[in-house]
């Protein structure tokens, strides 16, 4: 595993007789990305009597690599010889994601993105441009996520708890080849 939580508490008398008598144990939206479900891999756990719920929303993001020769002909990749980043905000802003290229040019990204929070986020990804082959003109087209995430009004979930989700609404990508001082309208979704 490359992240450990350790969880400590200590409850009062009071918290622990009220966690007694509320015995319950609620594992929801068990998950994993990268392995088998286990809880807290990105499920609720929630113990005792709870307050609100709010589950994220979350975005796995999928790209492909093409590697072609100076007159356009496909070339064979390599597994891992092309990197890729995803910075929040800015395109030299916090790096979010890190993703590398398979052999058949399917790019695997290390995190998804998560929101627990309405609004518009802006995300950019790019590949690297120093992978150490000097025979290789890495590409500096520079894409431009904006995603769009709202959140719903809140169902009934166990006595007085209120479960609200968020999911992404829309997103739209677009791409530019100027390291982003002009953008071209890529593909753009609606859920």
């Amino acid at each position: 595993a490359t992240e450990v939580m350790g969880l400590e508490a200590h409850p009062t008398e009071a918290g622990k007789a009220a966690a007694e008598a509320a015995a319950r144990v609620y594992v929801n939206g068990n998950y994993s990305y990268t392995h088998g479900g286990g809880i807290l891999c990105n499920g609720n756990l929630v113990i005792g009597v709870p307050v609100n719920i709010e589950v994220p929303a979350r975005v796995e993001l999928q790209a492909t690599k093409k590697l072609t020769d100076s007159i356009g002909n496909e070339k064979d990749l390599e597994n891992n010889d092309f990197s890729f980043k995803v910075t929040m905000t800015e395109p030299d802003g916090t790096v979010v994601a890190n993703g590398v290229c398979d052999s058949n040019g399917t790019i695997t990204f290390d995190h998804q993105l998560t929101f627990k929070q309405e609004g518009t986020f802006v995300y950019y990804v790019y590949e690297e441009a120093d992978g150490g082959n000097p025979s290789i003109a890495y590409d500096p087209t520079l894409y431009r996520l904006t995603m769009t995430v709202t959140k719903d009004s809140g169902v009934a979930w166990y006595g007085d708890t209120i479960k609200y989700t968020y999911s992404v609404t829309s997103v739209k990508v677009e791409r530019s080849g100027d390291g982003g001082t002009s953008w071209t309208q890529g593909s753009q979704s609606s859920t």
